[in-house]
C-alpha cells in the first residue's frame, strides 16, 4: 500500500513513516481495494495537526484529524480511530451516480487547437459521492487537477472548485437576482481554510453570460477561468488553465 505523506513546518523520520505504514494497513485490511491514502502533518503554533484521508473501493471516503501539542500522541489517537471507524464502518456497494454529473465531458485543449477526450473514470474531475465542502478542498489540494465538480453534501448543490497558482476559487448558486428574475445567478468566491474553518477572501455574485467557445477562451487570457452559457448548445460550461499549454473545458454542467 502507498501511503503519500505530506508534511509542513516538521519533518517526518523514516521510523515515523513506518510506522504509520504499518498502523494504516492492519487498519484498511477489511478494504479489498484501497485506492489512495493521504497522511498530512503541519504544525500550527504549539500544536500538530494531523490528517488522514483514505478513499477505498465502493465510493468509499475515510477523513479524519486530530491535534496534539505532541506528535506521536496526536498520530496514535488518530490512527486508533481511523482503526475503530473501518471497524464499524458498514460499506455501501451502491453505485448510485448523482443528477447533474455528466463524467464523459472533460476536455483538454493542446494549445488551444488539438482535442483530447477524456471518458469515465479515467478522470478526477467529477465526484460521483456528495462532499463536504472541506473535504472536497482537500481532495483538491492533492489532485493533479485544476477543477472539481461535486455535490455539497449539506446543501445538496452542484459546486466547482478550481485551483489558480495556489489560489482557490469556488463557484456556487445563488438566490439572489441581479437584473432579470428569471436569469439564476452565481457566487464566486475565493477562499482558504483556517483551521479547517471555511473563509471567503473574496466574494462576487454575477450572472452567467452566453459566448462561444472561442469567445471564452479570448477572456481566459486576462481571468482565471471563465464560467459561461455556451452558444453552442446552451449549456453551462466552464473553462480554466490546466497547464501552460492547455486549457481545460468542461461542459453540459447540469446545475
Amino acid at each position: 500500500m502507498n501511503i503519500v505523506f505530506h508534511s509542513t513546518g516538521t519533518s517526518l523520520s523514516d521510523d515515523f513513516k513506518s510506522h504509520v505504514q504499518e498502523k494504516i494497513e492492519r487498519s484498511l485490511h477489511p478494504f479489498h481495494k484501497v485506492f489512495s491514502v493521504d497522511f498530512f502533518v503541519k504544525v500550527e503554533g504549539v500544536k500538530f495537526i494531523l490528517e488522514v484521508l483514505v478513499k477505498a473501493e465502493h465510493h468509499e471516503r475515510i477523513y479524519l484529524h486530530q491535534s496534539d501539542t505532541d506528535l506521536f500522541r496526536g498520530m496514535e489517537k488518530l490512527l486508533d480511530r481511523l482503526s475503530e471507524n473501518v471497524r464499524h464502518k458498514k460499506v455501501r456497494y451502491s453505485q448510485r451516480s448523482y443528477s447533474g454529473i455528466k463524467k464523459n465531458s472533460f476536455i483538454i485543449y493542446h494549445h488551444g487547437y488539438e482535442k483530447k477526450e477524456t471518458e469515465g473514470d479515467e478522470n478526477t474531475v467529477f465526484s460521483s459521492k456528495p462532499l463536504p465542502r472541506f473535504e472536497a478542498w482537500l481532495e483538491l489540494r492533492i489532485s493533479k487537477e485544476n477543477i472539481l465538480i461535486y455535490r455539497e453534501s449539506s446543501s445538496g448543490n452542484i459546486e466547482i472548485m478550481i485551483k489558480e497558482n495556489g489560489s482557490f476559487f469556488l463557484i456556487t448558486s445563488n438566490k439572489q437576482k441581479i437584473s432579470s428574475p428569471d436569469k439564476k445567478t452565481f457566487e464566486q468566491h475565493k477562499f482558504v481554510f483556517n483551521l479547517n474553518r471555511y473563509k471567503v477572501l473574496e466574494r462576487k455574485v454575477f450572472e452567467v453570460l452566453p459566448m462561444s467557445e472561442e469567445e471564452a477562451k479570448d477572456r481566459l487570457k486576462k481571468e482565471d477561468f471563465v464560467f459561461f452559457i455556451n452558444k453552442k448548445n446552451n449549456a453551462y460550461s466552464i473553462m480554466f488553465r490546466y497547464s501552460k499549454n492547455r486549457i481545460g473545458f468542461v461542459e453540459n454542467i447540469l446545475l
